[in-house]
């Protein structure tokens, strides 16, 4: 009985610090619902409704989420001009790390990324021309 009480305890414990942590966090600037509005891939816009994926995007603090599953981890640096995005695609700590850059205006989001494979070459516009095999997307915020 006193084993279920410090379980219990330590379970309240936990939830209190949890959310006390997450008031002192101040989310970042990307984080929330996003639907996918425009994507292109070296070069070719991509019709959307040819996708076989969900077109809204959950951003949390560290991945990004389609249909519940997360599909990247990611690390911001926002404090530069253009601001970097470090994707690692699926759940594997060691995959490779897509490098790109970001940029948010109001509710839209754009994204210009170097897909995995080791390439140090980060992009440094937001565009994606024919044998660049860049990656940009264009997200809106959903409200």
């Amino acid at each position: 009985m006193r084993s279920s009480s410090l379980i219990i305890a330590a379970i309240v414990l936990s939830s209190c610090l949890e959310f006390v942590r997450a008031a002192d966090e101040k989310p970042n600037e990307i984080e929330g619902m996003w639907m996918i509005a425009e994507l292109t891939i070296d070069g070719t816009v991509t019709n959307l409704n040819d996708l076989q994926l969900a077109p809204n995007v959950v951003i949390t603090a560290d991945k990004f989420q389609i249909g519940g599953r997360t599909v990247a981890r990611y690390t911001l640096a926002p404090d530069g001009t253009p601001k970097l995005l470090d994707l690692r695609i699926g759940e594997d700590p060691n995959a490779d790390i897509s490098e790109g850059i970001y940029k948010l205006a109001d509710d839209t989001l754009t994204m210009c990324l170097r897909p995995a494979g080791g390439v140090k070459d980060r992009p440094t516009d937001f565009a994606s021309t024919p044998g660049s095999g860049l990656v940009l997307s264009v997200l809106k915020r959903m409200k």
